[in-house]
C-alpha cells in the first residue's frame, strides 16, 4: 500500500507569531497575545540551542540527473528518474513538488517560499506542525550538514499519526531568496530499510549560486498519478 496523504500535513508554510514580544527580568524573551495571555518566545529558545555539526561534504550522485525547478527561489531537486517518479495530483496546496520511491512506500516533499525564515526557526516549526496532529511527534536526530556547498540542518522527526508511526528525514535551508524544505517519510517499520535511498535523494538539493555553469541537467517531465 502507498502511504496516505494526510502525513504531508505536517510541512506548511510559514507561520508568523502574533502579537507583541517583551522581555522579562531575567532577560527571556516572551510573547504577549491579545487576550492577555503570555509564552515563551520558542524561536528564541532554539536559537540557543547547540546543534551538531557534521562535517562530511554531502553531494548529489552521479546518476541525479534531472531537476526540478523551484517556481518561489532558487532551489532545485537533482534525482534518479529510474528510482523516483514526480506525482502530479498533489494533496496539499503548499506543497510545491511531490515524488514517490518507485515500488516502496516511500514519499517526499518540496516546500519552498520567498519568505526568509531563520533556519533554526524552520526546523522549530516543522516540530510544531508535526506536534498539532500528532502530540507524541518528537526530533531524534538533528544536526547542521554541508550539502552540496551549503550550510542547512537535517532533521529526522518520529510521531503516530492514528495509529501509524511515522519517520519524517528533511533538509531545511532558508536564504535571502527564501526558504526550503525538502522531507522524505515512511513509516517507522521501513525507514532504516528506505534510509539510504532518501539520503540520496535528499543531496541531490541544490540552488541556483552553486550549480555548475558546464552542467546540463534535464527537467523531467514524467509524472505519477
Amino acid at each position: 500500500m502507498r502511504l496516505t496523504v494526510f502525513l504531508l500535513v505536517i510541512c506548511i508554510p510559514f507561520i508568523g507569531y502574533a502579537g507583541q514580544r517583551a522581555v522579562t527580568e531575567d532577560g527571556s524573551t516572551v510573547i504577549l497575545n491579545d487576550d492577555g495571555t503570555w509564552k515563551y518566545d520558542k524561536a528564541e529558545s532554539i536559537r540557543k540551542e547547540t546543534i551538531p555539526v557534521n562535517n562530511k561534504a554531502f553531494t548529489k550522485g552521479s546518476d541525479a540527473t534531472f531537476r526540478m525547478k523551484s517556481r518561489n527561489n532558487t532551489a532545485s531537486v537533482y534525482f534518479n528518474p529510474g528510482k523516483w517518479h514526480v506525482v502530479t495530483a498533489k494533496s496539499n496546496e503548499s506543497v510545491e513538488k511531490q515524488f514517490r520511491l518507485v515500488d516502496h512506500d516511500m514519499q517526499a516533499m518540496l516546500i519552498t517560499e520567498k519568505i526568509e525564515i531563520p533556519i533554526e526557526t524552520l526546523a522549530m516549526l516543522a516540530l510544531e506542525n508535526a506536534k498539532r496532529v500528532a502530540p507524541d511527534a518528537k526530533i531524534v536526530e538533528k544536526e547542521y550538514r554541508n550539502v552540496n556547498g551549503k550550510k542547512l540542518i537535517m532533521l529526522q522527526i518520529n510521531g503516530t499519526l492514528m495509529g501509524i508511526k511515522f519517520s519524517y528525514l528533511g533538509y531545511y535551508f532558508t536564504d535571502s531568496y527564501g526558504s526550503t524544505q525538502l522531507v522524505t517519510y515512511t513509516a517507522q517499520n521501513l525507514f532504516a530499510e528506505y534510509r539510504p535511498e532518501a539520503e540520496q535523494f535528499l543531496n541531490g538539493l541544490v540552488f541556483a549560486d552553486n550549480i555548475p555553469e558546464t552542467e546540463e541537467a534535464k527537467d523531467v517531465k514524467n509524472s505519477d498519478e
